[in-house]
């Protein structure tokens, strides 16, 4: 099982992309996907996916989002399962942990 790292980007509350796309079982390419997708519905938004950039083991920049937990919650309604719902759960949890040492 992997451990949620959650972000502090400015004082707000992140999680990767890459990090999601890992957890539940994503190509990071549909996850920026569905973000991007997202946006384009309605840019009210955008300031919940914080666009960034990382660098790949061949040295080539990708780009990837910083999500805040409303972005998060967007994002992850869509993906299904028992798996999903299971980190759902930990992510929810895990914001909150991190909130309540604020």
């Amino acid at each position: 099982m992997n451990e949620i790292k959650i972000n502090n980007s400015n004082g707000t509350l992140t999680v990767s992309s890459l990090q999601i796309a890992d957890d539940f079982d994503k190509q990071h390419k549909n996850v920026v996907q569905a973000i991007e997708n997202i946006k384009a519905e309605n840019s009210a938004v955008t300031p919940m996916f914080i666009e960034s950039a990382y660098t790949a083991g061949t040295g080539k920049a990708y780009k990837c989002y910083d999500i805040t937990r409303d972005g998060f919650s967007l994002l992850v309604m869509g993906f299904t399962g028992k798996k999903a719902l299971e980190w759902k759960i930990k992510y929810i949890e895990a914001f909150n942990a991190v909130e309540e040492r604020k």
